[in-house]
């Protein structure tokens, strides 16, 4: 088979490639249409109205977060915003939290290594400070003051994730344990799962999710990962068929002899 012919097929698989990218975006957006468009409107519209009466209520919500080498702190859950990729057609709904101390503090931590073990969980979680170094009649540091008015900002998303037909609720910063991922069904989400989002949003029950986590989850994360690696493993196999493939193949034979 010649230069030619391996480029033709080349353009033909790329071509084929875009056609089926269309189809597949094709049958995405149907699947929207059909199964999430009305629940994630919904979703959108529910909290809009959680977050207006919540601030019309002027409701603050007191929090206890543990800072290492502090102890727990009490915090104050406050300054909701809502925010939303399209609200016509909401792939993406965020609500975002601000939990925040009521006044500026300052703490002395020693020695020098429990300084170093909170400023580390402050960058981390990226909480705003400020910070001076406490030293002995010898000038030799000994521990740092730490002044701040700890502020943790949560997030509350809820996305499509239409490839696997599921909903996804993503939980950032509800407490300092790291990012929960949940995952529904679009029909689970009902006039009592909104009511059970919105408690769980506002602290009034911390079973949001407890319910719903179910082996077909499990396996949708396992798939996920699977996914990754293979897409992965594909892109390799692109790299080297680029050095050994088609432009190689063309280079040698510009490289011969015509006659």
């Amino acid at each position: 088979m010649s230069v030619l012919d391996d480029l033709k097929k080349e353009v033909e698989r790329q071509q084929q490639q875009v056609v089926s990218e269309q189809e597949q975006k094709q049958r995405m957006e149907k699947l929207y249409e059909a199964k999430f468009r009305s629940r994630m409107v919904a979703s959108a519209k529910y909290l809009h109205q959680l977050i207006n009466q919540v601030k019309a209520a002027r409701l603050e919500i007191p929090v206890h977060y543990p800072f290492p080498e502090i102890g727990d702190l009490e915090l104050k859950q406050k300054g909701y915003v809502l925010s939303a990729d399209c609200m016509e057609k909401p792939h993406r709904i965020g609500v975002q939290v601000d939990c925040i101390a009521d006044q500026i503090g300052e703490w002395r931590i020693e020695p020098l290594d429990h300084a170093n073990n909170l400023s580390g969980f402050l960058d981390s979680n990226a909480i705003e400070y400020t910070e001076w170094s406490l030293r002995n009649s010898s000038r030799k540091v000994i521990g740092r003051v730490f002044k701040m008015q700890p502020k943790v900002r949560v997030w509350f998303i809820v996305e499509t994730d239409l490839r696997h037909e599921r909903l996804r609720v993503r939980v950032i910063n509800y407490d300092f344990e790291g990012e929960k991922t949940l995952y529904f069904r679009p029909e689970d989400v009902t006039k009592e799962w909104l009511d059970r989002l919105a408690r769980y949003i506002l602290r009034k029950g911390k079973d949001f999710g407890a319910l719903e986590i179910m082996d077909v989850d499990k396996n949708i994360i396992q798939a996920q990962m699977e996914e990754a690696e293979m897409l992965r493993q594909m892109e390799l196999e692109l790299a080297e068929r680029k050095k050994d493939g088609v432009f190689s193949k063309l280079m040698d034979t510009l490289n011969k002899p015509i006659f």
